[in-house]
This record gives C-alpha cells, structure tokens and sequence, in this order.
C-alpha cells in the first residue's frame, strides 16, 4: 500500500483492557503518570499502553512535570 508522506497506518491493537481504561480516564480529564496510573490499577506499563493508544490515532499529550527535585512524565488528552 502506498500512503503520503503526511499520513501514517494505523495500528490496530484491542481496544480493551488497559488501554480502555486509560483512555477513559484520560478523556475524562485525568492527567496520569506512571505512577499515578499504578495507584488507579493500569498496572506497570503506562507509557506502553499510551504508545499503543498514539499508534491507533488518539491524541494524547504529555508534559513533564517537577515536584521538588522529581521530574516526571503526565499524559492527558485535551478536552472539548
């Protein structure tokens, strides 16, 4: 198949499961972070299921954010 340059194949990965969960918390606007989404039940691999979320096409943002002398990564999707 050829695609242009400016648009990109979709993966097409289960939506379900954690990756669910995280993008209902995130379109809810709940910003998560590896270990907030640990505390909520998204288990260990955030940045993995958020991978896997960009690859489907949704739009989700981070920023990192620092508390003290931590420095860490929040994930969010703008809300409407």
């Amino acid at each position: 198949m050829n695609y242009k340059e400016d648009q990109k194949q979709l993966k097409t990965y289960r939506l379900s499961g954690m990756r669910l969960k995280a993008l209902k918390m995130m379109k809810s606007g709940i910003r998560l972070s590896e270990l907030k989404g640990l505390r909520l039940g998204l288990g260990t691999s955030l940045r993995t299921r958020i991978s896997e979320l960009r690859a489907m096409g949704y739009d989700i943002q981070d920023e990192f954010i620092k508390h003290g002398d931590v420095k860490f990564k929040e994930y969010f999707m703008a809300v409407a």
